[in-house]
C-alpha cells in the first residue's frame, strides 16, 4: 500500500481503490464512497468514523459534519464569485450609462436660447449637433438646418447658444473648419463696425444672426475656377511634354554632345595654326 500512495505523489495519479478493508480505505483514500446494491449510499471523507456491523455500514455524526461544512464553504465560495461577476456587471453597465449620459450632454445645465442664421451657398461639412463657437468658446450646437423655402440659395439654421453668451446685434456668424476633418463648426465673433445695442432681426421663430462670407465660403466659391485654370495648365504641360517635342529636346542634346565632343580639337587646330603664323612672321 505504500508503494500505491508513492505512485499517487510521484505521478499525481488519480487511484480509484475497491476494498471492504475500511482501515485500508482511511489510511489511504481521500475520499469514500460507499455502495449498497449498486446505488451510493454514503459519500463521505475518510477520516470519518466508518464501521461495519453484520453488513451495516455505520457513519458517526460526529465526524461527518466537517464534510457539511467543507460543502457549505466551497458553495459560499462558488456564490461569492457569483456576486463578484454579477457585481462587476453591474458596474460596466452603470459606466457605460453614464458615459452615454455624459456625451449626449444630459448633464449640461446650461439655458439655451435659439436664433436663427441663414447662410447662402452650401454649407457641407455642417450637420445637425455641430457646435457653435464664440472666439474659439463653445457656446452652443446646431438644432436644425434645411433649405429655405422661400428662398432655395438659402440656408436656414436653428441654432442654440448658451444665453449667457454676448449675443448683440454686432454679432456675426461665419463658418470655420474643424481641422482637417472636413467638418464644419458657426463662428460667432463681433464686427467692431456695428454697434451692439442695435436688436437682432426677428426671423420666422426667433432672432436672426447676420451671416457673413468667411474664408472656408470665399475658398469654396473660388474652388471651381481653381480647379479649371489647373486643369488647363495641366492640359498646356502635358501638351508641351507630348512625344514629338521630346523627341526634338533629345535630338538638341544629342548636337550639342556632338558639338562639344569635336571642340578641343578644332582649339588645338586653332591654336597650331596661329603658332605657325607667328613663326613665318619671325
Amino acid at each position: 500500500m505504500s508503494f500505491v500512495l508513492y505512485l499517487r505523489r510521484t505521478l499525481e495519479l488519480t487511484i480509484v481503490m475497491v476494498t471492504h478493508d475500511l482501515d485500508t480505505l482511511s489510511r489511504t483514500c481521500d475520499r469514500v464512497a460507499v455502495l449498497v446494491d449498486g446505488k451510493v449510499i454514503v459519500d463521505t471523507l475518510p477520516r470519518s468514523r466508518i464501521t461495519s456491523t453484520r453488513g451495516y455500514v455505520n457513519i458517526s455524526t460526529d465526524r461527518a459534519r466537517p464534510t457539511r461544512g467543507r460543502n457549505r464553504e466551497k458553495r459560499w465560495k462558488r456564490e461569492a464569485r457569483y456576486a463578484v461577476v454579477g457585481l462587476f456587471a453591474i458596474a460596466t453597465i452603470v459606466l457605460a450609462f453614464g458615459f452615454v449620459w455624459w456625451y449626449s450632454d444630459a448633464s449640461d445645465r446650461r439655458e439655451y436660447a435659439r436664433y436663427e442664421i441663414h447662410f447662402f451657398g452650401s454649407v457641407s461639412g455642417l450637420a445637425q449637433g455641430s457646435p457653435v463657437r464664440y472666439l474659439g468658446v463653445d457656446v452652443g450646437r446646431v438644432e436644425r438646418l434645411q433649405v429655405d423655402p422661400n428662398n432655395p440659395r438659402r440656408v436656414k439654421i436653428v441654432v442654440e447658444i448658451d444665453s449667457s453668451a454676448p449675443i448683440s446685434g454686432a454679432t456675426e456668424a461665419r463658418l470655420g473648419l474643424l481641422g482637417l476633418t472636413g467638418l464644419l463648426f458657426i463662428d460667432l465673433r463681433e464686427d467692431p463696425k456695428r454697434v451692439a445695442s442695435t436688436p437682432l432681426v426677428q426671423g420666422d421663430r426667433y432672432p436672426v444672426i447676420r451671416a457673413r462670407k468667411g474664408d472656408i465660403e470665399a475658398f469654396l466659391e473660388r474652388l471651381p475656377d481653381a480647379i479649371t485654370r489647373a486643369a488647363k495648365v495641366m492640359e498646356r504641360v502635358e501638351k508641351l511634354l507630348n512625344q514629338e517635342n521630346i523627341d526634338a529636346v533629345g535630338k538638341s542634346l544629342a548636337n550639342i554632345r556632338e558639338a562639344t565632343g569635336e571642340l578641343p580639337a578644332l582649339i588645338a587646330q586653332r591654336l597650331d595654326a596661329r603658332g605657325r603664323a607667328q613663326t613665318n612672321c619671325h
